[in-house]
């Protein structure tokens, strides 16, 4: 059943920065009332024109030790049969015929994460986490967008999911441990602080 359970929970988050989309995520969990921090946006020295972070989605698979970025594609850089504002460079996979629970917020501004071919769409909210599910019934690659209005780069968020087999899922799986691997914190850390007396 443990097995079962890691492999059907997903974390996503809607972000405007480049740092790992944990922290927020994790802000939003243990303090339900905290606004996870978000940088300010940055200004180019000499000019007047003030540059938005580049946005994209942030996913974790928690049970797994898996944590990636997820931003589009440019348009120069796509390769065949990849579409225009819908291809992300690192895609999300999930098992077919398998419950999915997807937790979902942002650590900027409002976004919403939607796949119309799952029937899903949910805000993402700064400070907080919503919840949906989804079980696909067949394998392929399905595609989204943010679907809330949340600035002016709001549509360079596409969405991009997996639906592949049980075993081409592990082996995804294994590569990614790899690839993804969450960085852990070392809670056994033993500081030891040396006072020399003064005569």
């Amino acid at each position: 059943a443990a097995g079962r359970r890691a492999r059907g929970q997903l974390r996503v988050v809607g972000a405007a920065c480049a740092h790992r989309a944990a922290a927020a995520a994790d802000t939003a969990a243990h303090r339900p009332g905290a606004v996870p921090h978000a940088p300010r946006r940055r200004q180019r020295r000499g000019a007047g024109v003030v540059v938005p972070p580049p946005v994209h989605w942030g996913y974790e698979y928690p049970d797994e030790n898996i944590i990636f970025d997820s931003y589009m594609i440019d348009e120069k850089d796509l390769k065949e049969g990849q579409p225009r504002l819908l291809a992300v460079d690192n895609e999300v996979y999930v098992p077919v015929n398998k419950v999915v629970k997807v937790m979902i917020t942002a650590n900027d501004v409002l976004h919403a994460w939607a796949l119309p071919s799952f029937g899903v769409k949910r805000d993402a909210v700064p400070g907080r986490i919503n919840e949906t599910w989804f079980k696909a019934d067949r394998t392929g690659t399905f595609y989204g967008q943010c679907s809330e209005l949340c600035g002016i780069k709001h549509a360079f968020m596409p969405i991009t999911v997996n639906v592949v087999s049980e075993d081409e899922y592990n082996q995804w799986l294994e590569e990614a441990k790899i690839k993804f691997a969450k960085e852990e914190i070392n809670n056994n850390i033993k500081i030891a602080k040396k006072i020399k007396e003064i005569k």
